[in-house]
């Protein structure tokens, strides 16, 4: 189970990376002004962040329903599930 609390942690990184590039949409100034590094953002952020939500949400929905306890803090599956859910309302409203 230390791999789930791991995954949670990089997924968490992964979700700040993706609220900095939706911050980045509107943006007139840049924080960042390396190409590789933004484009490491942009990748993380828009990528692997989604990805890794859905299986990590899947792997808590299966710890729920198994009543088997997860090693993450409450608090981080809250915010990640948040901001999971916020990603799938920026996909729906570019539709």
């Amino acid at each position: 189970m230390q791999v789930h609390s791991f995954l949670s942690r990089v997924a968490l990184l992964c979700n700040v990376l993706f609220l900095y590039c939706w911050y980045l949409q509107d943006a007139t100034t840049h924080f960042i002004t390396n190409k590789d590094v933004n484009a490491t953002i942009l990748i993380l952020g828009y990528i692997v962040s989604p990805c890794l939500n859905v299986v990590l949400n899947l792997w808590w929905l299966i710890l729920f329903i198994t009543k088997k306890q997860a090693t993450a803090p409450k608090w981080l599956l809250r915010l990640n599930l948040v901001i999971f859910l916020f990603q799938i309302l920026t996909v729906m409203m570019k539709a």
